[in-house]
């Protein structure tokens, strides 16, 4: 569902990428965990024509937001940004109407 959602971006020329976060391998068998700031979505773009920062998060049906999650969307949409959690690409494709 996630390269369904970034596939549909990219056929509608959407300026997008995969925001990589959670467990990153270290090479010698472990993980180390990243230290980024919580809650940050697993895709971004920006929508035209004037920059409007889009952030996705994507879950499995039935699944939920973590509180940093629902955090980091409650202040991207204070500030002005539009943020969609989605469970799959025709979620995004019908929040998305009319803004692509």
């Amino acid at each position: 569902m996630l390269r369904a959602c970034l596939d549909y971006l990219a056929i509608k020329g959407v300026f997008h990428w995969r925001q990589n976060a959670g467990v990153i391998p270290a090479g010698d068998g472990k993980f180390r965990r990243f230290v980024g700031k919580k809650g940050l979505p697993d895709i971004w773009a920006v929508i035209p024509p004037h920059g409007t920062l889009l952030a996705i998060e994507t879950k499995a049906p039935g699944r939920k937001m973590s509180e940093a999650q629902s955090q980091f969307h409650d202040d991207l949409v204070r500030l002005g940004g539009i943020s969609v959690c989605v469970s799959s690409v025709d979620e995004l494709i019908e929040d998305l109407e009319g803004l692509l």
